[in-house]
């Protein structure tokens, strides 16, 4: 949508035609705008058993959230992520978060979304079924998609984190909220997409006959209370070092 979106020289071999040439150019190609994307989103159930709608209403969006308990980016954004939903008519805007660690169990996605105080409904896409339909990549990475299934927004949620290893004290840019109100206004979203900031996407989970291909010995990531109070804990001046540490 944080706008959900990621970002020549001519050598000219005659000085005397370069600006009859320039103009010609410029009058003659068509400016190519690539298409939005779309995709069909449907119900589908959380991982405490009850089903999250995902189907956009009408004249309205949904916001899917692409998030990793192990990232100190995601897990620093919730109460950002908790105000920008609130402050959206429920009624015309979904904002769903989409846990993408393929080693977490239901009830850890659960005890997850809790501990960080999430307000809105969350799944769990071990497999990465629902990262691979939008082309999401990193946590956090925001869709917004519209009624027609157009995918309006892709990216960061903001510029608090503007590239790896920098943060601002404040984000001076909204993408996320400014697309979903561009929708909302039947405005034309401004900025499609801007470049998310935060921790690759794992590897999916994979079949049961590929389980013998791990390397012995290597542990599965498991959520914890324990974890859950380190990075609250993490201050914002550390988000940045805590970044590399747990993403590099």
């Amino acid at each position: 949508m944080t706008g959900i979106l990621r970002r020549h020289s001519t050598r000219w071999t005659s000085r005397r035609f370069a600006f009859p040439l320039a103009v010609l150019v410029a009058i003659t190609t068509p400016v190519v705008v690539a298409a939005e994307t779309r995709v069909q989103l449907k119900a589908t159930e959380g991982p405490d058993g009850r089903m999250v709608e995902l189907k956009p209403p009408d004249r309205g969006a949904t916001v899917l959230i692409f998030y990793s308990s192990e990232c100190p980016i995601s897990n620093g954004y919730s109460p950002t992520l908790n105000q920008i939903a609130a402050g959206f008519p429920a009624e015309r805007v979904r904002f769903v978060g989409v846990c993408v660690d393929p080693d977490l169990s239901s009830a850890d996605v659960v005890a997850h979304s809790k501990d960080f105080g999430l307000k809105f409904p969350v799944l769990h896409d071990p497999k990465g079924t629902l990262g691979k339909q939008l082309g999401a990549k990193i946590t956090p990475e925001a869709f917004v998609v519209d009624t027609a299934g157009s995918i309006r927004y892709h990216g960061r949620i903001d510029d608090l984190y503007p590239e790896r290893g920098k943060q601002n004290a404040h984000p001076e840019t909204h993408e996320l909220k400014d697309a979903v109100a561009s929708i909302l206004d039947r405005r034309e979203v401004k900025v499609k997409y801007a470049e998310a900031v935060g921790c690759p996407i794992p590897e999916p989970i994979r079949p049961a006959s590929d389980k013998e291909s791990r390397p012995q010995g290597a542990k599965s990531l498991r959520y914890s209370q324990a974890s859950a109070n380190a990075m609250s804990a993490t201050p914002p001046s550390n988000a940045a070092e805590s970044f590399h540490r747990s993403c590099s």
